[in-house]
Parts: C-alpha cells; sequence; structure tokens
C-alpha cells in the first residue's frame, strides 16, 4: 500500500516522513499510479526535505531516460549499439538477426552484458525496457537522435520485424508523448500493405 511503501522508504533513508495529502496527490499525479514512478517520487520527496523533484511526469521519465542511457553506456555497450535497445522497445522486443540488419558491428552482439543489463537470458532477442512508459520515451529520444536516413531503416526495419507490435508502441506513445510522438515524425506511413493496416489504428 501506498502508505506503508512511503513509510519502508523513509526507514530505508533514516529519514522522517511528514507529507500532506497535496504531497500524496502530487506523487500520485507525477507517477500516474505506476509501482516505480511511486517508489522515485517518494525517494525524490524524501531526499529534498518535502520536495519532488519533478512538477510532471514527463520530467521524471526524462531523467530516468538520461539515466538508463547513461547505464547501458557505463557498462560498455557502444554508442553505436543504443538505438537497438530502442528499435526493441518499439517492437516489444529484437531478434539478433534484425539487430545485425540495423548495425552490423559485432560487439553490439554482446550477449552476456545484455544479460546483464536485463537481469534477463538474452540469447534469442533484445528484450523491451520496461516499465513500458520509459520504453516509450526512450523510442523517442533515441529516434531523435538519429539522421533522416538513419530513422528511416529505423522505422522500415521495425515495421517489417513486427508490425502490430509497432502499432501498438506508436499508439501508446501518442497518448503518453502527444506532442513529442506528433513532432518525431516516427509516425511516418509506412509503405506496405500488411503495415499500413495497423499504421492506421495509430492516426
Amino acid at each position: 500500500d501506498f502508505e506503508k511503501l512511503a513509510g519502508e522508504l523513509a526507514a530505508v533513508r533514516h529519514l522522517n516522513l511528514t507529507w500532506t495529502d497535496n504531497n500524496k496527490k502530487q506523487i500520485l499525479k507525477i507517477s500516474q499510479g505506476r509501482p516505480l514512478f511511486i517508489i522515485l517520487a517518494i525517494d525524490s520527496f524524501l531526499q529534498n526535505n518535502g520536495t519532488i523533484a519533478w512538477d510532471e511526469t514527463e520530467d521524471l521519465v526524462r531523467e530516468q531516460t538520461a539515466r538508463t542511457r547513461a547505464k547501458l553506456l557505463q557498462a560498455g555497450l557502444p554508442e553505436l549499439c543504443v538505438p537497438l535497445v530502442a528499435m526493441a522497445s518499439l517492437a516489444h522486443q529484437l531478434d539478433w538477426n534484425t539487430a545485425k540488419s540495423f548495425v552490423s558491428d559485432p560487439a553490439c552482439e554482446n550477449k552476456r552484458l545484455f544479460d546483464q543489463l536485463y537481469g534477463q537470458d538474452t540469447a534469442r532477442a533484445i528484450p523491451a525496457i520496461e516499465p513500458s512508459l520509459l520504453g516509450e520515451y526512450f523510442v523517442l529520444q533515441e529516434f531523435a537522435n538519429l539522421n533522416d536516413p538513419r530513422r528511416n531503416l529505423f522505422l522500415d526495419i521495425a515495421w517489417d520485424a513486427a508490425p502490430k507490435e509497432v502499432a501498438e508502441t506508436l499508439y501508446k506513445i501518442g497518448l503518453d508523448f502527444k506532442n513529442q510522438f506528433r513532432s518525431s515524425g516516427i509516425d511516418r506511413m509506412p509503405v506496405k500493405s500488411n503495415q499500413l493496416a495497423w499504421w492506421g489504428q495509430v492516426r
């Protein structure tokens, strides 16, 4: 429960928990009721003397996305391989043969590193980032970092690999991050008929 979780976090931090109903409402608003984000918001509240570091959910997600990217790089994943993590989140997962069609560098096929990063077996595919809201924002950020030819290739490969899943993720991104979704160009119309049927659902 929400109150119990806050008390446990305060005990771990050796801090006193004093908050108002407005504080609780703000934490729930920023976290959108997502367990991980509730924990992050409460932790921020405790460590900043009753002030939460973010005003909106997107502020929290943006910071966590930056941390996730930094974690990947610090663990030893080469910069050129990071978009594969985004593609995996867009398509719900990314098998290694498909990954090679976007980045063929063998340095990206470090399955042991991916096992450590995700805490699971990645022999068959790179999983999506969890929670999904973080994965969605990671997709937007990494897509924005690509030049136009790489963006086109990114989308072509993802749509070919998993049209239903890509459409589902784009739909969620459009709901959760409407402004970025519209301006990013990530909802570019695919060319194949089976992909167009799914694409039409996110327009």
